[in-house]
């Protein structure tokens, strides 16, 4: 069976636990979270003895297996976790998991965690066996949107009080870092305990600092978005943390070539099902795709493609240029096109984003 994530803590507190969970998802921060909610709950109900595997290059899917079958000396119950970075087990590990449940005492709890698994790893024998057996918790990490709604949701956990827009300040400060987040609100909560006023913006800000994490995916959605804010932020936070320069230049090249086959693609009135399938866009994307390709011009693509190739030569060849600048270049010749002309005195400073 499956339980939505935020309906486990509920599960918990059923008379029996399941056999056997699987907690997937790609923000280690919450599914630690849900897994000390099973490993708690799991205690509570004597589950003393904790037995912990990790599918590396030393790891033995016998092991696992003669742990099932070997009574424990130290407690009449053991959880089992076992933790599986890429969910693949192979053959060998499929059938053996199998084995493991067909066999597994009553006095073992089974758990089984890692990233995030697709649907094909959901259709897996190995995976089916599992889930009949037991529980699947999908953990999925909130988005832009839901943001705001986790956070106050983690703010009344730790009983601080934050206005609306203190809200935004730490959905953009702390995007892509759960982690950062949860101590930020842990810190707000004892350094002020008996603060019975929300956090304001403005004081919130003097008191925390930006820890969103980016990557390069997640910038080429702010241009689908046509969010420009957000693409600056997100380009300033990947040049802080260190991103390949070349990484975030294929990014841009790819979405200007698409963008001009989609344009081509429109002006014929053909349908651009092909180039979808061809560059593999999810169908949730494409409308976004196809948005901008409506109002994509030729002496667009020729600014775009000159960015693009300047900012090669600045990666490959020290030309001079700032990249990170031509990339901010890119996002407004993109999105507010009309703006574009105001970049051309900016080409060579470092102060991005003022004109902004």
């Amino acid at each position: 069976m499956q339980v939505r994530a935020e309906q486990l803590a509920q599960h918990l507190t059923g008379k029996q636990l399941a056999p056997c969970y699987l907690v997937f998802g790609d923000d280690p921060f919450l599914r630690q979270q849900h897994l000390d909610l099973i490993r708690q709950a799991a205690k509570q109900r004597g589950f003393e003895e904790r037995i912990q595997f990790v599918q590396d290059k030393d790891f033995s899917w016998q092991d696992l297996i003669n742990e099932g079958q070997t009574q424990s000396l130290f407690s009449s119950q053991q959880l089992i976790e076992l933790y599986m970075p890429e969910a693949a087990p192979g053959r060998e590990g499929g059938e053996a998991l199998r084995q493991f449940i067909t066999q597994q005492s009553p006095d073992q709890l089974l758990v089984i965690s890692g990233k995030h698994v697709n649907k094909t790893t959901q259709n897996t024998k190995w995976f089916k066996s599992l889930e009949q057996h037991g529980a699947f918790i999908p953990v999925y990490t909130p988005d832009k949107d839901r943001l705001p709604n986790y956070i106050n949701t983690r703010a009344q956990h730790h009983q601080v009080k934050l206005e609306r827009d203190a809200t935004l300040v730490l959905a953009q400060w702390y995007e892509g870092n759960l982690l950062a987040l949860e101590q930020e609100l842990m810190k707000l909560a004892l350094q002020q305990p008996d603060r019975t006023l929300p956090w304001p913006a403005d004081e919130l800000s003097a008191a925390s600092s930006d820890q969103s994490r980016y990557d390069i995916f997640t910038l080429r959605d702010t241009l689908l978005e046509g969010n420009l804010s957000r693409y600056l932020h997100c380009l300033e936070r990947l040049a802080e943390t260190g991103e390949e320069p070349v990484l975030i230049l294929w990014t841009l090249s790819k979405m200007q070539q698409v963008l001009d086959q989609l344009a081509q693609c429109i002006g014929r009135r053909e349908s651009p099902r092909a180039i979808f399938n061809s560059e593999r866009i999810w169908a949730q994307q494409q409308s976004a795709y196809e948005a901008l390709a409506q109002r994509y011009t030729l002496p667009l693509n020729h600014q775009l493609v000159t960015l693009v190739e300047r900012a090669e030569l600045a990666i490959k060849r020290g030309s001079g240029d700032d990249v990170m600048v031509l990339f901010a270049h890119f996002g407004v010749a993109l999105l507010r096109p009309d703006q574009a002309q105001a970049l051309i005195p900016f080409a060579h400073s470092t102060a991005c984003y003022d004109f902004i």
